[in-house]
């Protein structure tokens, strides 16, 4: 009953041949071209042929239009997820690298130029393996080759590296395994810290303790020490 009320409609409009024509793209039909004609067996052979060629053009317009959304939302998605990262790392008191499989820098944060005594544009094309002082570089080879081939990390490593003053900076930091999507390795990266203080710190104390002992060794007189429960220290 619908379709003879359809075919009464097109009758009254003056409609005499129609097509309809799918617009199918990755094996699904995503729409339907319409046509209407007032003459009859307008749509011949001819006539289909061109009309499956344009549904065809329109298809793969569609395809290339939907891939380029595709392709615009996974960057816009990317650039965010970036700026998220780099917003993290730059609020890291913590000095944090990453590097290729060469040890060539790809990535460090603001702190990581600041330990060093950089900042602005001296941080431009910053290759920090010139900063390494001269016994530390076979270290941090080492370190990043036993990371490289056994995928474990390294805690608590104390390398040192030359400050823009000239001083020496002693850190300790980590080397951590990149892989890239394939699982393959692709770099390393970590975290350092500034121990320079601490470290001047505990040499000072231990040679405070030697002086001391040597000097209670030349005393002929007794001396010993207890705590609270009366132990011998």
């Amino acid at each position: 009953e619908q379709q003879n009320s359809w075919l009464a409609q097109a009758k009254a409009a003056g409609i005499a041949a129609g097509a309809a024509v799918p617009v199918i793209s990755d094996g699904r039909v995503i729409s339907v071209l319409l046509l209407d004609q007032r003459e009859k067996h307008f749509f011949d052979d001819e006539v289909v042929s061109l009309l499956n060629h344009m549904a065809h053009g329109i298809a793969f317009a569609l395809t290339n239009f939907e891939r380029e959304i595709d392709r615009t939302c996974a960057e816009d998605s990317l650039r965010i997820g970036e700026e998220k990262y780099r917003t993290i790392l730059e609020t890291l008191e913590e000095a944090y690298y990453e590097v290729d499989l060469k040890g060539r820098p790809v990535l460090n944060n603001t702190a990581f130029f600041r330990m060093l005594g950089y900042s602005g544009d001296e941080i431009k094309d910053f290759d920090y393996r010139k900063h390494y002082t001269p016994a530390i570089g076979a270290n941090v080879y080492h370190a990043f080759h036993e990371v490289e081939l056994t995928g474990e990390s390294k805690q608590s490593l104390y390398w040192e590296f030359l400050h823009k003053s000239g001083n020496i900076v002693q850190v300790e930091g980590s080397v951590n395994l990149i892989r890239n999507a394939n699982g393959e390795p692709s770099g390393f990266r970590g975290i350092f810290r500034d121990v320079t203080a601490r470290r001047k710190m505990e040499e000072a104390l231990r040679a405070s303790e030697a002086r001391f002992r040597a000097l209670t060794n030349l005393s002929s007189d007794w001396y010993w020490e207890q705590d609270t429960e009366f132990q011998y220290q």
